[in-house]
């Protein structure tokens, strides 16, 4: 039988979603942004890399690299936040999206996350989208696992997601990055309802103040739940093996808040074991 023929990017896409589901509607910004490696093979299942930005943010700043990156022509130039350069450094089968939440104000509200099964809208709209990119091959059963990553305030996002997103099936691992203000139970309720046939990992990453203090109480009560699958590192990136489909991740790491992210989303997708390019 003749082997399927490989769709393999011969270079990195960006592609500006607009979509009727996106947790906020704008005319000026993209509803959500979409970055898809070189070397992405879309006759293989592919991981979906979801990241929730925090205040003020621009999903155009944070995906650009450049030093004077702009969220709308007007605007006054920006560094980057490098995220889709950082997510292609992993190596992983994987594909980046960006939605926009409260844009550029200092609002953590998840907007029409709130509504049940709107996370799930949003995924399956975008997906549908970036299809023509990878060849007319990317739907629903495309992908394999969703990891779902939030920086600060995006917690709140992150928990809406969580709690009645209907990502349930797909959404493998929550990474929070200096992002644990609140929600420590819930987080661990998601991490509960994990099977051998998806399996859940919680990672929470925090510098100090109140991420740090609800950090050291989530490994706390993850301890009394599953004592043999809760690890505190003394260093990133960690090795995340467990023979239980529930694990729960709490380090602190010595870094400003604002970096968090960009300096340790490469790391963290490899050690949660993302498929590889």
């Amino acid at each position: 039988m003749a082997s399927t023929p490989s769709l393999a990017l011969a270079q990195s896409s960006t592609v500006e979603l607009d979509l009727a589901h996106g947790a906020y509607v704008r005319d000026d910004a993209p509803e959500a942004i979409a970055h898809v490696p070189l070397g992405v093979d879309a006759t293989r299942p592919v991981a979906l890399v979801v990241f929730l930005h925090g205040y003020s943010g621009c999903a155009r700043v944070l995906m650009s690299d450049a030093a004077d990156a702009r969220c709308r022509p007007r605007d006054t130039p920006e560094p980057g936040y490098a995220l889709a350069r950082e997510h292609d450094a992993a190596g992983t089968r994987s594909i980046l999206l960006v939605p926009q939440l409260a844009f550029r104000t200092r609002d953590g509200d998840p907007g029409r996350l709130r509504v049940a099964g709107e996370a799930a809208r949003l995924v399956d709209e975008a997906l549908a989208q970036l299809a023509p990119t990878l060849g007319g091959t990317l739907d629903h059963d495309s992908v394999a696992s969703i990891t779902l990553l939030a920086h600060s305030a995006a917690f709140e996002s992150a928990l809406a997601i969580v709690r009645h997103g209907s990502l349930d099936a797909r959404l493998r691992h929550v990474v929070l990055f200096d992002a644990l203000y609140a929600g420590g139970p819930a987080f661990l309720d998601w991490v509960a309802g994990a099977t051998d046939a998806s399996p859940r990992t919680l990672v929470s990453f925090a510098t100090s103040g109140r991420p740090l203090d609800r950090t050291r109480e989530l490994l706390r009560d993850a301890r009394r739940r599953w004592p043999e699958s809760t690890l505190e590192p003394d260093a990133w990136p960690a090795i995340l093996p467990t023979p239980s489909p529930r694990l729960v991740v709490g380090t602190r790491v010595r870094m400003p808040h604002h970096d968090v992210p960009t300096r340790l989303l490469a790391s963290t997708l490899r050690a949660l074991g993302l498929p590889r390019r």
